[in-house]
């Protein structure tokens, strides 16, 4: 959305160059003729006139693209106002709702084998519950840092112990996933924590919705200034690589909201790292973060 607002401001300040060329132009060939001796009256006249109408036409495209701009701009504004507020409303009942539900879930895991298999038919429609109710919330969380990083694109970079964080990622959000880590030592990168998370919870979900198969292999590997994350599934991109973290962008899946790798590659961006899709098939993405060391206590 700011994009397309550069975009129209740019064009507007390049018609806007444009207008002061032509009367540059207009200014030069007044004078030529009138150094040349007397300027017909009629020649004057038609100057006058056609000089007149055709800046009022320039004049008013010019204040017409300026209208449409602020308008443009405004409309964009309140839209990501309305879906920021939206989402932050919808997300503390949506969080009280799964907190009930694996709060009820807990009490009824303690029940005997017989009562287990008499609270049978509410025990798994609860855990589908309690997995839809964080899928939403996945959602949300998606929506509002995306119109947070529209509005600010600020992000609080610090050093972040990437194992530690996945580790806890892991057992919240990688549900029905197999995950295999492999590293050489304790990994150290600069971003911000929630930014990270939300990476990670975005390429978990992408494997749940598009792989065949659940196995999940994320390798840590390092050089001097960078610290590279490789996530790799056994997913098959069928799609255009420079689309795959194009906004809504989803090639021809019906799953999914289009968002997530937008994110993951904003995310990245902001954090001043590199984001980059090394195959198709096994699907593996990398992700580069500058390195760094733990914070001394």
């Amino acid at each position: 959305m700011r994009d397309n607002s550069r975009f129209v401001l740019a064009l507007s300040l390049f018609w806007a160059f444009i207008l002061i060329l032509l009367g540059g132009w207009w200014i030069h060939l007044f004078m030529s003729v009138n150094s040349g001796g007397p300027i017909p009256a009629n020649f004057v006249r038609m100057i006058t006139w056609e000089g007149t109408f055709f800046f009022l036409t320039l004049f008013s495209i010019s204040g017409a693209l300026l209208v449409f701009y602020l308008r443009g701009l405004k409309k964009a504004k309140d839209l990501q106002d309305f879906f920021s507020s939206i989402t932050h409303e919808l997300k503390t009942p949506l969080a009280s709702i799964r907190l009930q539900s694996e709060v009820v879930g807990m009490k009824l895991s303690g029940v005997s084998k017989e009562e287990s298999q008499k609270w049978g038919a509410v025990i798994r429609p609860l855990e589908r519950l309690v997995q839809d109710s964080k899928n939403l919330e996945n959602q949300l969380d998606k929506i509002i840092q995306l119109s947070r990083l529209e509005r600010t694109g600020s992000l609080d970079r610090r050093a972040i112990n990437l194992l530690s964080l996945l580790k806890k990622i892991e057992k919240e959000w990688g549900y029905e996933l197999n995950i295999q880590v492999q590293h050489d030592h304790e990994v150290w990168a600069l971003g911000d924590e929630f930014g990270i998370e939300l990476i990670l919870r975005n390429l978990f979900e992408n494997t749940r919705q598009h792989s065949p198969e659940k196995d999940v292999v994320i390798t840590f590997t390092s050089d001097e200034k960078w610290t590279f994350l490789t996530y790799r599934d056994r997913g098959n991109f069928l799609g255009d690589t420079n689309q795959i973290a194009t906004l809504f962008y989803r090639h021809n899946s019906k799953r999914g909201s289009g968002i997530g790798l937008y994110l993951t590659k904003k995310l990245v961006k902001h954090m001043q790292g590199e984001f980059k899709m090394l195959t198709k098939n096994p699907f593996t993405i990398q992700i580069a973060l500058i390195k760094t060391t733990a914070p001394s206590q």
